[in-house]
Formats: C-alpha cells, sequence, structure tokens
C-alpha cells in the first residue's frame, strides 16, 4: 500500500515506522509493511469476508483488495467483493444504499 497510497507517511507511522522523505525502504521496512497488511493473513482467514472497494481510491489502493479476493478465492474461502465507482469513504448516495444492502444481507447471512 505504500507505493500507491496518496499518504505514505500515515501508511509508516501506523505501522510503527519513521516517515522520511526518501521513498527508498530497506528490506526490514518493507518486511514491517507486509506483515501488517491482510495479505500476510490470508492463510489465517476462515470465516466469510465482504470487501467493498472503490475504484477511485486514492488512500488504499483497489487492487490490493482485488489482490486479497484473488487470494482467499483461490483457497475456495467464502469471499464477496463488491466496486463501486467512488473514493475512498464510499459516500455517493448511491454506492451508500449500495453499501448498506450488502452488509446487511452479508450479516443476516453469515451472523450465528
Amino acid at each position: 500500500m505504500y507505493s500507491g497510497t496518496d499518504i505514505p507517511e500515515w501508511v509508516l507511522t501506523e505501522t510503527g515506522g519513521d516517515y522520511s522523505s526518501t521513498l527508498c525502504l530497506d528490506s526490514e521496512k518493507l518486511s514491517k509493511l507486509y506483515k501488517s497488511s491482510p495479505i500476510f493473513y490470508a492463510d489465517c482467514i476462515l470465516c466469510p469476508v465482504l470487501l467493498l472497494l472503490g475504484s477511485e481510491d486514492k488512500r488504499v489502493p483497489m487492487q490490493q483488495g482485488m489482490l486479497l479476493y484473488r487470494t482467499l478465492k483461490s483457497r475456495k474461502a467464502n469471499v464477496n467483493v463488491h466496486v463501486y465507482k467512488d473514493f475512498h469513504a464510499l459516500d455517493s448516495v448511491d454506492t451508500e444504499r449500495s453499501c448498506a444492502y450488502e452488509i446487511t444481507h452479508f450479516l443476516l447471512k453469515h451472523a450465528h
């Protein structure tokens, strides 16, 4: 996510690193970023997953959500993805309506 986001300093800060003006990361920092990513834990994900992604998202690149989706799908996991032509907040009226429906349907189906 570091190289694809519009706020790389936030990514480094949230993963315990220090933001510097250089865009060059050493192997230790890259490893720490990878271990902070959901994709690192894909083998441990056993519950159903619903991904709601914005194709115009500059904060969390949609490609990373799609990578998680494809990884889980290849492991025969119960995963669904919905991609919206929206930004990070997924806050257009149509998107909010659709997300509310998808979340409600998902919870009714999977909550026990």
